[in-house]
């Protein structure tokens, strides 16, 4: 009808059919989700969502495209971080002065790549991104030190990103005989919890130091093929107490019948 908002369902019905194929239905969804929310801003009435006709078009994209594999990536455990830092050269290479500090303080602080790095088409601001300013270091033995400038830098001086974090740690990974397509930046995020977890961290402490809000972190608990195979070998222990009855307590107390 050449109306923009609020949207038709014929509007929506056509967009959901062109997002068929190029993205999940679970983020087809999620899609529609934001474009509710943005008509409840507005106070324009939505029900698109709830219509039984879009969801049943969902529902056949689904069937018809599948959804895709999942690929998780590997943790960083400490193991890991340990081996793939000796393949770093902060005293030749620049850069990777900044790359191992930041590699170690995202591990030990379980921070997520865009807590330290800016995203590639972003500017540094000293508002929101980590700078200097965030550690307590004597100016007097830090030459040039600025409070306001980046906490970790790139080899040309400019506030280190995430993609040039991502790929000097694939290259480290990769000369340290992994594959680094199995990594990602996620990955130090998941081996601090894993790491945790095989330390005897509480579920609710890994939570605590990932911040995490919800029971999401569970899916970065990852249990060792050593650990699972000592868990599985309790279960087939003798029993400790053979010369006990397994006669049911109840009947202890009554008389004994021929």
């Amino acid at each position: 009808d050449g109306s923009i908002l609020p949207a038709s369902q014929n509007s929506i019905l056509h967009w959901v059919a062109h997002l068929g194929g190029r993205i999940e239905p679970k983020t087809i969804k999620a899609y529609l989700t934001h474009l509710r929310s943005m008509h409840t801003d507005i106070d324009l009435p939505f029900t698109a969502t709830e219509s039984p006709l879009v969801q049943r078009v969902i529902r056949g994209i689904k069937r018809y495209h599948g959804e895709r594999g999942r690929n998780p990536k590997q943790p960083i455990t400490l193991s890991v971080l340990t081996k793939l830092i000796t393949h770093l050269r902060p005293a030749t290479v620049p850069g990777d002065c900044d790359i191992l500090a930041a590699a170690c303080t995202t591990y030990a602080g379980f921070l997520r790549c865009g807590e330290f790095t800016v995203h590639n088409s972003e500017k540094f601001n000293p508002s929101i991104n980590l700078t200097a300013g965030c550690l307590d270091l004597n100016p007097r033995k830090q030459p040039g030190w600025n409070p306001s400038h980046p906490l970790f830098r790139n080899a040309a001086g400019t506030s280190l990103d995430c993609s040039s974090f991502i790929k000097r740690i694939r290259q480290a990974l990769q000369s340290a005989g992994f594959n680094q397509s199995a990594f990602s930046g996620h990955s130090f995020h998941h081996g601090a919890a894993t790491s945790a977890f095989a330390a005897g961290f509480t579920e609710y402490e890994i939570q605590l130091l990932g911040r995490w809000r919800s029971n999401a972190y569970k899916l970065y608990i990852e249990i060792d093929e050593a650990r699972r195979l000592h868990i599985s070998s309790q279960l087939h222990w003798a029993h400790p107490h053979e010369s006990l009855s397994f006669e049911p307590p109840a009947l202890h107390s009554l008389p004994f019948m021929a």
